[in-house]
């Protein structure tokens, strides 16, 4: 009974704090998402905005964005942005663009020690 009121007590929680975050669960409580983290993410297409066209104060990329992304010029090499283009059609201004880049040589090492690492947690876990 005891487990019952616990798991009941934090489901409410998690439900009330995804009412005044957007994605809450998403963002800091899914096992997916850390395992999604591990995963090595390939800089092959990035968001560039041009900061001195934009509207002084408009921030509509980062308040339409789900994950609510900053774009300041290259677009953040992490697994945080979704790559769903929101923040390109939202822009009043047409400011953000998508590039493609390829890994250079410090982004190699990382995605080599990102891979090693999600390699030990799938063969100890499975």
């Amino acid at each position: 009974l005891k487990a019952y009121v616990v798991g009941v007590g934090i489901l409410i929680l998690i439900l009330v704090l995804m009412a005044f975050g957007e994605r809450f669960f998403c963002q800091f409580l899914c096992p997916m998402g850390a395992i999604f983290s591990l995963l090595p993410v390939l800089p092959l297409m990035q968001y560039r905005r041009d900061r001195k066209n934009c509207i002084p104060g408009c921030s509509a990329c980062k308040k339409n964005c789900p994950v609510r992304m900053e774009i300041d010029g290259d677009s953040k090499k992490s697994g945080e942005c979704i790559q769903c283009d929101t923040c390109v059609g939202i822009c009043p201004k047409g400011n953000i663009s998508r590039t493609v880049k390829g890994p250079k040589g410090a982004d190699i090492l990382f995605i080599l020690i990102k891979t090693a690492i999600l390699m030990a947690v799938c063969i100890y876990f499975f």
